[in-house]
């Protein structure tokens, strides 16, 4: 997650800022007479240094106290967060086991199994997997959503623009899809209820005719 906020914040500042922090800087000798291009790429990688540091905690900050390069700084964090890249790589395959045998709990609402989901996606990419694309994440939502309503998951899977779909397009798709089922459940109830209580009227009119049939028969 610091990686992520990090990254925004830094390319909000302005693009190349980020850029310093991807491929770090080619620092001149002393007694070198700087270049304009040299010049900007040094004030960049002291603002973004100065914008990662300002965003650490004293602890954090212990462990890239003394680095002024911009790269060092993020590489520095990024091992002491995420571990070696044989580390990163192993947690990466841990979570994708855990996405891969993903399901939806019977008492889960869609948007609970959604936000479920996307944790453990933003974890794999927190961690630098380039696997994460949209339509990936997709067919797992509908893989995950696919034994409570197979019927919508196709439709979806068939839609023209199906690749071209998000997360966000699917679980508001099942949502809606929920909500008219939900309101057509509603409606069919309201028709059921009305019927008996018709039924139920016509049985006592029926009733009470027969009662004064049967009096007038006594008379």
């Amino acid at each position: 997650a610091w990686k992520h906020k990090m990254k925004l914040h830094l390319i909000s500042l302005h693009p190349s800022i980020w850029k310093v922090v991807c491929t770090g800087i080619d620092v001149p000798h002393d007694d070198m007479e700087l270049t304009s291009e040299q010049e900007q790429l040094i004030h960049r990688n002291a603002q973004a240094s100065n914008a990662i540091l300002s965003a650490l905690s004293p602890e954090e900050f212990n462990k890239v106290d003394g680095l002024e390069e911009a790269k060092e700084i993020w590489d520095t964090l990024q091992l002491a967060h995420e571990g070696s890249p044989a580390v990163r790589e192993a947690k990466i395959e841990l979570l994708e086991g855990r996405l891969g045998r993903f399901v939806m709990d019977d008492k889960e609402t869609p948007q609970e199994m959604y936000d479920r989901m996307m944790i453990l996606v933003n974890k794999i990419k927190g961690l630098g997997s380039e696997d994460m694309t949209n339509h990936f994440v997709v067919k797992r939502l509908l893989r995950a959503f696919g034994p409570r309503n197979p019927t919508l998951v196709s439709m979806i899977r068939e839609r023209k623009d199906f690749k071209r779909l998000t997360p966000s397009d699917i679980l508001g798709r099942i949502v809606s899809h929920e909500m008219q089922e939900e309101e057509a459940r509603e409606v069919r109830q309201m028709v059921k209820n009305a019927a008996m209580i018709k039924n139920q009227e016509v049985a006592l009119k029926a009733k009470q005719e027969e009662e004064s049939s049967c009096e007038e028969s006594e008379d």
